[in-house]
């Protein structure tokens, strides 16, 4: 089953990515990467899902090539980034740096490592879908190689199991409405937290049901929170208080004021409705799959051809 990347830029977007692109530039130029590549930069998190605001950080993945005597080694030389110039490190406990007004936090992932190191192609072969998910719906600013064959073996040929992507997505799912339930019981009175942190956990909660649930009964990814909502609002009782969340979130139509408490007076009994029809939307999305689990010889080849992009990746034969 082909799986399809479903894309909705617009042109203030382009204009994000443009200066992500600009900020990658400059890092790499003062980055040591000891001996090792940079195969793939690319922009995730919420400037993916099209849910960022002004004070939105660029989560920004870096995916690199160890050089392979790095791979054997026990004191492997990585990526040592020293800022100079226009771009300055930010005292935050993610690696976060400031480049014209904006931030940018750097996620290093090795394609391949031995030790510690949580790798791309572990995470593949296992496979780890929220690992394969954000390689797959994440914007590349800049990519070569491996990181373009395994895009394509993924997308045209990979064979990603249903109860793994049901799973991943209804467990993350259910920890976001559960975390905003918690948080209801403690503010008592039936009133939710500060209206961003509410508004966060629904996001979060209701758009990784959704996305998952397109992703099994259409094997599509989409882009654009907007979109995949626009998809499935037919399904939700109260469709209007999912737009009020996304309107927030990106900075359209704040909740203030007397909103701002009527949301949290309300929060609770809304997020509990929500999450049961994203529940039932994923659930019946399961049911009606495209995406079947592999046969031994499907998993068997799966492996292989993972091994033969790696290999190749590094240089070597056989």
């Amino acid at each position: 089953m082909a799986l399809r990347l479903v894309d909705s830029q617009s042109d203030a977007y382009r204009a994000q990515l443009e200066r992500a692109r600009s900020f990658v530039g400059e890092w790499l130029a003062c980055t040591d990467l000891g001996g090792n590549e940079v195969v793939r930069t690319a922009v995730a998190g919420s400037h993916a899902k099209g849910l960022d605001n002004a004070r939105s950080d660029v989560d920004l993945m870096v995916y690199y090539r160890y050089a392979v005597p790095n791979i054997l080694r026990m004191r492997r030389s990585t990526l040592s980034t020293r800022p100079a110039g226009t771009i300055q490190r930010v005292e935050r406990e993610a690696v976060t740096y400031a480049f014209e007004g904006g931030h940018y936090e750097t996620i290093l992932t090795p394609l391949r490592s031995l030790g510690s190191d949580k790798d791309l192609w572990q995470a593949v072969a296992q496979p780890n879908v929220d690992i394969v998910f954000k390689f797959l719906r994440s914007y590349p600013l800049s990519s070569s190689g491996a990181a373009d064959e395994l895009e394509r073996f993924l997308l045209d040929e990979f064979h990603m199991p249903p109860g793994a992507v049901y799973g991943y997505f209804d467990g993350y799912a259910t920890s976001q409405f559960m975390r905003l339930q918690k948080a209801v019981q403690k503010a008592g009175s039936g009133r939710g937290p500060e209206v961003n942190d509410s508004v966060k956990m629904l996001i979060e909660g209701a758009g990784m049901m959704l996305a998952g649930a397109m992703l099994l009964e259409r094997g599509e990814m989409s882009f654009s929170f907007e979109a995949t909502l626009r998809r499935y609002e037919s399904g939700l009782r109260d469709p209007a208080f999912v737009w009020s969340l996304f309107e927030h979130k990106t900075d359209r139509h704040r909740l203030e004021g007397e909103a701002a408490e009527q949301f949290k007076g309300g929060v609770g009994v809304k997020a509990e409705a929500l999450h049961q029809d994203c529940k039932a939307i994923i659930h019946a999305a399961r049911g009606a799959a495209v995406l079947k689990d592999p046969t031994d010889g499907e998993r068997r080849r799966d492996l292989d051809r993972l091994d033969a992009i790696l290999l190749k990746a590094h240089g070597v034969t056989g």
